[in-house]
């Protein structure tokens, strides 16, 4: 289950995350498989850009986002058509924030 998976710290501290372990978190948020990155935010949030840009808030809470300290704004999720776009709003933000982020291989 995603919600139990943790995240890495490396020797010098700096904390490690996989682009992986995001997309298992948002499947079980979700409920529901990301089976393609470039499917529909509409697929999985109904309503409109308010609703899209209010998932910050309950995905900064929920489990392993909230034990890493996630802490998107509304913003961040501003024009976000696809759940790949959340996925890499989710990764900028580990990554500006001091985070090793590990991607997925291309195709992979």
């Amino acid at each position: 289950m995603a919600t139990g998976q943790k995240t890495n710290v490396g020797f010098n501290g700096t904390k490690t995350i996989r682009e992986t372990t995001v997309i298992t978190r948002l499947e079980d948020f979700f409920g529901k498989q990301i089976s393609d990155l470039n499917e529909p935010i509409s697929d999985f949030v109904g309503g409109n850009a308010g609703a899209v840009r209010a998932l910050a808030d309950a995905l900064n809470r929920y489990d392993g986002f909230h034990d890493d300290g996630l802490e998107l704004a509304p913003g961040d999720l501003q024009g976000v058509t696809t759940i790949g776009m959340i996925v890499v709003a989710i990764l900028m933000w580990y990554g500006q924030n001091g985070w090793n982020v590990i991607h997925r291989p291309m195709g992979g």
